[in-house]
C-alpha cells in the first residue's frame, strides 16, 4: 500500500498535519460493546451508543450506556481539538440530578472500571504535548505505517515515553505503547484492528487496551456504524444529558451498517 507521503523522509509536522486532517466522518454514530477482562476472564460488559460531530475545529462526542441495567442511562460528553491535550468532559450518572464537569486532569483516569481512559476514546491524539524524537516508515501487517517515538513531559503523563504506529493512508493509531521507565517494556498497550469501510470512512472495528503487568485488558468491538449523518449540535449541550434515552439513537441505529461480521469474537 502506497503511503500518504511519497517521499521516504517524514517529519513531525507532516505527522501532526495528516493526523489532524484524517477523515473519521464529520458526523457519525456507532454502537459498541466494551468487555473488561482480568487475567483473561471477562468481569463485565457494557453496550454504548456513540455519536459525534465536527465543527469549528472541534469534535464533540456523546457516549450513552444502554447496558448493563445498573449503569444504563449514564452519559458522557467530550469536546476535543486537533493535536491539543486539553479536553472538556461532562458526566451524568443515571442516578444524578445534573451532569458534572470533569477536571481535564482526569482525562487519563480509567472510565467506569475499564482500562480505557477518556483520552483513549478521543479521535485526535495530543501531539502538541509530545516531544517527538524520531519518525520513520515501517510495514505493519501488510500496510505502510508511520512509527513515532516520543516523550510527554505533561503532568498527565503517567509513562513519559511512548511509541505510536499510525496508519500510513488513514492516519489513525494502529498501536500505542506506553513504556515502563524501569523495564523499558510496555506498561500499557493500545491496538486497533480489523479495518472496515463504512459510508466511505475507514475505521477499526476492534480497539483494545491492555496493562500486561496486571493482567488487565478491555476490548471495544463495533456492532454498528454510520457516517455523514444529521446530528443536532444541541445534543452536545451538557444539559441535554438529562433527556437522553435509547430512543435518542434509534434513527441512526436503524440506518447504520451491521459490522458484527468484521469483528470476530476473541480477536
Amino acid at each position: 500500500m502506497k503511503p500518504a507521503i511519497d517521499d521516504d523522509s517524514v517529519c513531525a509536522s507532516d505527522v501532526m498535519t495528516r493526523h489532524a486532517r484524517r477523515d473519521f466522518g464529520r458526523t457519525g454514530f456507532r454502537e459498541v460493546t466494551l468487555e473488561v477482562f482480568n487475567q483473561g476472564t471477562e468481569t463485565c460488559r457494557y453496550t454504548i451508543c456513540h455519536v459525534w460531530r465536527v465543527a469549528d475545529d472541534a469534535c464533540s462526542s456523546l457516549l450513552f450506556l444502554t447496558a448493563p441495567r445498573a449503569l444504563a442511562g449514564t452519559g458522557v460528553i467530550t469536546i476535543e481539538h486537533p493535536n491539543d491535550e486539553s479536553m472538556h468532559i461532562w458526566l451524568r450518572l443515571r442516578t444524578a440530578a445534573q451532569p458534572i464537569a470533569i477536571d481535564p486532569s482526569r482525562s487519563v483516569q480509567h472510565v467506569l472500571g475499564t482500562d480505557f481512559t477518556f483520552e483513549d476514546l478521543r479521535f485526535w491524539l495530543p501531539f502538541r504535548a509530545l516531544q517527538i524524537a524520531d519518525v520513520s516508515w515501517h510495514q505493519y501487517e501488510g500496510v505502510a505505517a508511520c512509527l513515532v517515538r516520543a516523550s510527554r513531559s505533561s503532568p498527565l503523563a503517567r509513562w513519559p515515553d511512548l511509541r505510536l504506529l499510525l496508519h500510513g493512508m488513514h492516519w489513525f493509531p494502529l498501536s500505542i505503547e506506553w513504556l515502563d521507565e524501569k523495564s523499558g517494556g510496555p506498561a500499557k498497550l493500545y491496538s486497533a484492528r480489523r479495518l472496515r469501510q463504512v459510508d466511505g470512512v475507514w475505521t477499526p472495528t476492534v480497539i483494545s487496551v491492555a496493562r500486561p503487568a496486571h493482567g488487565y485488558s478491555s476490548r471495544m468491538t463495533m456492532k454498528r456504524a454510520a457516517h455523514r449523518i444529521d446530528v443536532d449540535p444541541a445534543l452536545f449541550d451538557p444539559a441535554a444529558l438529562n433527556d437522553l434515552s435509547p430512543l435518542t439513537f434509534e434513527a441512526w441505529r436503524a440506518r447504520s451498517t451491521d459490522c458484527a461480521d468484521a469483528a470476530a469474537p476473541g480477536d
